[in-house]
């Protein structure tokens, strides 16, 4: 979320570490033969994978890049994490609906067709990717096979099973592990005013998850 790619703990730190290892030669993103344009970011739900989506669509979008990633103070970047750069094609699910239906991709596509807006790279975000159908997952494939020198698509996931193998044998993955406890704990403390042992509890519970902790947590409360 926005929120998320504001904060500057030291969770947002490490997907930025992350995502900035991921862009480096030989990385799931650059590598030896040209850049991949097709990523998976794979991971339990909580970790973060939304947020380490939107740093990599600032890094491909941002006016001043850096060798690891946007520079995140510039105008595109501010767009992106806001949801408002016009060449970020946001995908998720309808709020009545639990798939994402084969129209948001043909939606997307016909936008591809398009000239971007701003002159440089686009960058199509479905997420969660594993919310398409199984037909919106065939219409993409043409498009993940060939999506065009200037067009990335990244794909999170907590439930990479469910994308067709055709989908992932076209993607790159890039993988958002749980969080260890030293970094949940330090997580929490700075998120939340929470007693140890409310705190304790959320971390031993959660996996992992900083988004599952603090959901119980809230529930809890």
């Amino acid at each position: 979320s926005p929120e998320e790619l504001r904060d500057t703990n030291g969770v947002r730190d490490r997907l930025t570490r992350i995502v900035g290892d991921a862009l480096t030669v030989g990385g799931p993103i650059q590598t030896g033969t040209g850049r991949q344009r097709v990523v998976a970011l794979v991971g339990p739900t909580g970790v973060g994978k939304s947020t380490a989506a939107r740093l990599i669509a600032q890094a491909l979008l941002c006016d001043q890049p850096k060798t690891d990633g946007g520079c995140g103070g510039c105008a595109a970047c501010q767009r992106v994490a806001t949801g408002n750069h016009a060449d970020l094609h946001l995908v998720a699910p309808p709020e009545d609906k639990l798939d994402i239906p084969v129209e948001a991709v043909r939606n997307v596509q016909s936008a591809l067709g398009r000239t971007p807006v701003e002159g440089g790279a686009r960058v199509v975000l479905i997420d969660p990717a594993d919310r398409l159908n199984e037909q919106g997952q065939n219409a993409l494939l043409k498009t993940l096979e060939e999506p065009g020198q200037s067009t990335w698509f990244l794909l999170p996931t907590a439930r990479v099973e469910r994308l067709l193998p055709t989908v992932r044998s076209r993607s790159a993955r890039l993988a958002i592990l749980p969080l260890g406890r030293e970094a949940m704990v330090q997580a929490l403390d700075r998120k939340k005013s929470l007693a140890p042992d409310a705190r304790d509890w959320g971390v031993a519970v959660s996996g992992g998850s900083l988004g599952l902790a603090l959901d119980l947590l809230e529930a809890d409360l």
